[in-house]
């Protein structure tokens, strides 16, 4: 979708409100699931590795975790400015089984949610 002469990457299934969240989302994970792809062609290609499907899969989720929790411990300013932006980025986040929550913070899930067969 278009909108101001800018590219806003949504799901089908999502509302128009809830657009700008979910570009921010689509946007890293779009980023991340072809960084790796483009790793695993490289290897192919030049180091004959060749990677499974769950292998790639699970590299994705890895980084997609990293990238999240990277976001969460690095924030600056204020106290009540970070805690009300490590809400922010928890909740955009928490259809996604990245953490569970818990009374010392999130606990991040770095294992894959799903099993291949």
């Amino acid at each position: 979708m278009v909108q101001n002469g800018r590219l806003i990457l949504v799901s089908p299934f999502q509302q128009p409100r809830k657009q700008v969240r979910s570009a921010h989302i689509w946007k890293t994970m779009t980023t991340i699931t072809l960084w790796a792809l483009w790793k695993c062609r490289c290897n192919r290609r030049y180091g004959a590795i060749h990677h499974c499907l769950s292998d790639v899969l699970r590299e994705i989720w890895e980084n997609l975790v990293a990238v999240v929790r990277g976001q969460y411990d690095n924030m600056h300013g204020s106290p009540e400015t970070v805690n009300k932006r490590k809400k922010k980025l928890l909740h955009l986040w928490k259809k996604l089984p990245l953490f569970s929550e818990s009374t010392q913070g999130p606990q991040w899930n770095y294992q894959l949610p799903w099993t291949l067969s």
